[in-house]
């Protein structure tokens, strides 16, 4: 079985569940045996900036290798054919090469030697030494034990260690065999291996005929030719309290991340020792917008790197953010700014803003916790209604954030409780009078998008009671084929402070909701005939569809082509009017018991910065200030005077003509179709709020309708009496 670097599916989960001692003992930084150094000693002051590399490559990065003080990227352009690139830690590339290996080679794994040449492993001869012009210069004879060919290479203090088949050769730097050990054990499966002071070892499977066998780390024995078992999965699982284990596909047996901390794994006391802070690296955000989230991965104990990739876009390029440590940075010294939430780690216009607060002066640093760390043990909506009140309690306690952030939280509930800071003395501009209620500012978000139901212009205005609905015929449904418990909290629950201080919280709107809920929808263990389609609009299925995230004009067009006319933000019907709710991104507030409040506010002008509100329109939100917003259609809709920058900034945001072939030429945006998703984008009654405990009232009473049979009155009587108990309780 062939063996990458980039780790199977099956090898990387088990690697995750590997679960490491967390005491505070533990995570010391120690020295073993042969004066070896586990870790990082200067962990909590070592500081790390941060800079650009740009690899002239469209394609992910295979592999990396450090080479002194210096890093190689390899990428697979071709089959059989890698492109190589020598850096420096500045983001320099100093040399390129490319590797063409025979027809039926291909280079698992590679590793420098020296920092002069590399050796691969692949298939027969399975070991070669090359210079960094790609120059051959010697096969190694490794004659393995079985078929499987070269699987795994890693640097070593003496020159470098080879894995193929189930062999494992010490090499020295000259293609020199030192010493040797073969494996015979039928049960143990070698994948891996690496060198940790003055010990090998081999990561390996332990076949015992099971599905879910065993991965463990065995200590190489050369001179006896044994590989010694130091520990299963199973020996290290004392708990890290909920926290994600994190690696990339570099040095995945020896560094790892877990929450906001990178760790070596630390055999011979078999727990992590800490290596760095990601709150003490300044990480440079990706130029150009990038889906993907790949995360900081270690190339050995001081060197890190973060890649970006614009894989479905005309950027011929792939960006590498290299971080190094930087003695002139003293994030130490800085009063820290801490920001709390549900899925910090993710949100670019955090880290973005977050980047250039940091780097602007040096007075404050801010720092992220993500609360996601916290939920890994959350598997249903109860689980998450129990973190959140256990936070609330912590938040009561004293031990609050400098800034809250997300709408895991109602932050406005929390500004009237006391617990948000009012900002209207700090913050003024037209920009922030769309995130007010009741004139108070508790809370502010850098952009947003339309979430609810979206009409046929031709049907719906965006203002719709429900007494005053449309008429619509017999066999088409009002609000698509959704499960009822959805449908009902989406009408209900997604607007329900709004609907009980207007006084439209009555038994008969809750009866009324659900009926048409249950006309429409399905129970928990049915499935609908139809998805949630936009073209369902257009052939006359649904006469509504819910539609979230929608803040791209792109998208706007999309939902205009499936609804064979302009779409019409609805919102969430009721008995005065349609509520028209949005999603945010990056909302925050600002702790009422934070000493600096007016340092976190200049961290909220910096995210709602020219700059930053650009990115946010170039992610397919609508950003919060509306002169930039403006700014951007007009790029939008006059795509031919479109900077050659602007063209791959925006080149998600281009109205497409999907009607054409691939690719999808651009085409202007009309003015007739921008007036209309501008007007949408102005209809803001309330920020969404991710309220587990109302979904889990909505979903508790709507499932005895199909579970226990009971009567649309009882369910409806149920609900309503929950949300009055649940509105009195936290809406005053």
């Amino acid at each position: 079985m062939m063996y990458k670097r980039t780790i199977s599916l099956l090898l990387f989960l088990s690697f995750i569940l590997i679960v490491i001692s967390c005491s505070k003992g533990d995570d010391e930084t120690s020295s073993g045996q042969n004066g070896y150094v586990y870790g990082n000693p200067d962990y909590e002051t070592e500081c790390y900036s941060s800079h650009l590399l740009t690899l002239p490559c469209h394609t992910d990065i295979l592999l990396a290798f450090p080479m002194g003080d210096k890093v190689c990227f390899v990428s697979e352009t071709f089959e059989n054919r890698y492109d190589m690139y020598v850096c420096t830690y500045d983001g320099q590339i100093e040399s390129e090469a490319v590797l063409d290996l025979p027809d039926s080679w291909f280079a698992p794994s590679l590793c420098d030697i020296d920092g002069s040449c590399f050796v691969a492993v692949g298939e027969m001869p399975y070991c070669m030494i090359f210079d960094y012009e790609g120059n051959l210069i010697k096969e190694l004879e490794i004659t393995p034990n079985n078929d499987e060919g070269g699987k795994d290479v890693c640097t070593t203090s003496d020159g470098f260690m080879v894995l193929v088949g189930n062999t494992v050769c010490r090499i020295d730097k000259d293609g020199n065999l030192l010493e040797d050990a073969v494996n015979t054990n039928d049960e143990l499966m070698l994948c891996a291996v690496f060198e940790q002071g003055s010990d090998s070892f081999a990561y390996a499977r332990i076949m015992d005929g099971s599905s879910d066998s065993e991965y463990g780390y065995f200590k190489i024995d050369f001179e006896n030719g044994l590989f010694d078992l130091v520990a299963g999965e199973n020996d290290l699982q004392i708990s890290l309290d909920g926290a994600n284990l994190f690696a990339g596909y570099y040095n995945l047996f020896c560094y790892y991340q877990i929450g906001e901390g990178f760790y070596e794994l630390n055999l011979e006391k078999k727990t992590k020792t800490p290596l760095a802070e990601v709150n003490n690296m300044l990480i440079m955000p990706p130029p150009f917008r990038t889906d993907d989230q790949s995360r900081i991965k270690a190339l050995d104990k001081k060197h890190f790197f973060k890649e970006y990739l614009y894989l479905d876009k005309d950027i011929e390029v792939t960006d590498i953010i290299l971080i190094s440590p930087d003695d002139s940075i003293h994030l130490k010294d800085r009063t820290p700014l801490v920001i709390q939430g549900m899925g910090t780690s993710f949100d670019n216009f955090l880290q973005a803003a977050t980047y250039e607060y940091n780097v602007s002066q040096d007075e404050y640093i801010i720092m992220l916790d993500d609360l996601e760390m916290r939920s890994d043990n959350c598997e249903d909506i109860g689980d998450y209604v129990e973190l959140k009140l256990r936070l609330l309690s912590e938040y009561s306690n004293g031990n609050t954030p400098d800034m809250y952030y997300g709408n895991f939280f109602d932050l406005n509930y929390m500004g009237e409780n006391g617990m948000a800071a009012d900002l209207s003395d700090y913050l003024s501009g037209s920009r922030y009078e769309k995130m007010r209620r009741d004139g108070k500012l508790y809370q502010v978000f850098a952009g947003y998008a339309l979430y609810g139901y979206f009409g046929r212009d031709d049907v719906y205005d965006n203002d719709v009671s429900w007494s005053d609905m449309p008429d619509i015929p017999d066999d088409r449904l009002r609000f698509g084929q959704q499960r009822t418990d959805f449908i009902v909290d989406n009408l209900i629950g997604d607007s329900l402070y709004e609907i009980y201080h207007s006084g439209e919280l009555t038994y008969d709107h809750v009866h009324a909701v659900l009926e048409e809920a249950l006309n429409d929808g399905h129970g928990p263990n049915e499935y609908p005939a139809y998805g949630m389609d936009t073209t369902n609009v257009g052939q006359g299925i649904y006469s509504l569809l819910h539609v979230g995230y929608l803040g791209s004009p792109d998208t706007y067009a999309n939902v205009m082509q499936g609804f064979c006319d302009y779409p019409v933000f609805v919102g969430y019907p009721s008995v005065n009017g349609s509520y028209h709710m949005v999603e945010p991104k990056t909302l925050l507030a600002v702790s009422s018991s934070t000493p600096n409040i007016e340092a976190c506010c200049d961290f909220i002008a910096t995210l709602l910065s020219p700059g930053i509100q650009r990115k946010v329109f170039a992610y397919g939100y609508i950003p919060s200030d509306g002169d930039v917003l403006m700014e951007c259609m007009e790029v939008i809709k006059h795509p031919d005077t479109a900077t050659d920058y602007q063209k791959l900034f925006f080149a998600d945001e281009f109205i497409h003509d999907y009607s054409a072939r691939e690719p999808y030429p651009v085409i202007p945006m009309s003015d007739e179709l921008a007036d209309m998703f501008l007007a949408q984008t102005e209809m803001i009654d309330g920020v969404r709020v991710i309220d587990y405990q109302i979904m889990q009232i909505t979903e508790d009473e709507v499932f005895t309708y199909y579970t226990q049979g009971k009567s649309v009155e009882e369910v409806a009587d149920a609900l309503y009496s929950r949300y009055l108990v649940y509105a009195q309780e936290n809406y005053g």
